[in-house]
């Protein structure tokens, strides 16, 4: 009887078991295909906020081999540069996308692009981290500006709202000729 009773027990726990890990595959499933649409979408945007130097410059890699053959070849490295170079100089030799008050970046020479490109994703952020603060800070203390200017005009239209409620039917009047009826 205690032998029956257990193997009962263990067949169901065996059952709920597998229908429960049946469940989870199916939820890791469709968790990995959504990660997958939108590693697709993401892919979508980026290539769609690409200006046309970059687009040429993909190009122009994938007909040299793709980026790790540029990367393992000096003279591939160098033509790439060189199109770099001459796409973002306009015609009077300054760069073609100026924006007033920006910073220029000068044109990297093979040496500089060769350890841009080896280094670290951690130390490329760690060394933007200042600028990105200084840009956040100032992003937020707009946003408080923003907050206490609405926080003031909202209070200015409550106390109007209010005082209008709180006078009488004869104080709401707006038109001169009839109030001194009233």
């Amino acid at each position: 009887m205690f032998d029956s009773h257990k193997s009962n027990l263990q067949f169901d726990l065996q059952f709920h078991t597998s229908i429960t890990v049946a469940k989870t595959h199916g939820l890791v499933t469709s968790i990995d295909e959504k990660i997958n649409d939108m590693n697709a979408m993401i892919e979508i945007v980026f290539a769609r906020m690409q200006t046309p130097e970059e687009r040429n410059l993909a190009t122009l890699v994938d007909k040299r081999g793709g980026p790790e053959c540029i990367l393992n070849s000096v003279g591939l490295m160098k033509e790439v540069l060189e199109t770099q170079n001459v796409a973002t100089k306009g015609d009077n030799g300054s760069t073609s996308r100026e924006i007033k008050g920006a910073p220029t970046q000068p044109s990297l020479t093979l040496v500089e692009a060769t350890k841009e490109i080896r280094k670290a994703v951690d130390t490329i952020l760690a060394e933007d981290y200042p600028a990105f603060e200084r840009k956040f800070g100032a992003i937020e203390l707009s946003l408080k500006e923003m907050d206490a200017t609405i926080q003031r005009q909202s209070d200015r239209v409550i106390s109007t709202v209010l005082a209008g409620m709180q006078a009488g039917p004869h104080e709401r009047i707006k038109d001169k000729v009839r109030s001194p009826i009233f």
